[in-house]
């Protein structure tokens, strides 16, 4: 993906991101690949990122100097 920003810089032509009603998360990533000043978005666009949940229990039994793997 990095080389849409790559070739932006390099070759002779230009693109761009138009983003149009809704970009979703994974487009949004690909958005971000992007010169910032080649990033447009049509009126009304709704961006929807996701957040991803994590729940985890951490035990950490020992030197903490032995469990940094853990950590």
């Amino acid at each position: 993906m990095g080389d849409v920003r790559f070739a932006s810089e390099t070759e002779q032509r230009r693109f761009v991101f138009l983003g149009k009603a809704a970009i979703y998360s994974a487009g949004t990533t690909f958005m971000s690949f992007f010169m910032r000043e080649n990033r447009y978005l049509s009126r009304g666009t709704r961006l929807r990122i996701h957040d991803r949940k994590l729940a985890k229990h951490l035990v950490i039994d020992g030197p903490l100097t032995t469990c940094l793997a853990t950590v």
